[in-house]
């Protein structure tokens, strides 16, 4: 299974603007990790933004071979960064279609 770190940006609180709203975890691709993490932005984040994720990174893996999304770490709100300068992907605003970095953003 891969790791996933999954973010909403902005929170309940604060709004768009405000910190991230993120979690990790395990799944077998991106689709579903983005489906567990938005299940549990709308349970957990009283879904806010409709619990859509904003952008998902690709941390590693947890050295399962497969099985059903779960949970890794819980929700947190803060700035989501990426210091290390993981694999990531963003939705796409106007279709919601899932864009790799260097598509979205060229070199």
């Amino acid at each position: 299974m891969k790791l996933w770190h999954v973010i909403q940006w902005g929170n309940e609180k604060d709004g768009f603007n405000g910190w991230d709203t993120q979690c990790v975890v395990a799944a077998i691709d991106l689709k579903s990790a983005v489906e567990k993490a938005q299940e549990l932005f709308g349970y957990y984040a009283i879904n806010y933004r409709g619990g859509l994720a904003d952008t998902v990174r690709l941390l590693g893996d947890d050295g399962r071979p497969d099985g059903e999304a779960r949970l890794v770490i819980r929700i947190w709100v803060a700035f989501g960064d990426n210091l290390c300068h993981y694999e990531t992907w963003h939705r796409q605003t106007d279709t919601g279609e899932w864009v790799d970095f260097k598509t979205m953003y060229g070199e």
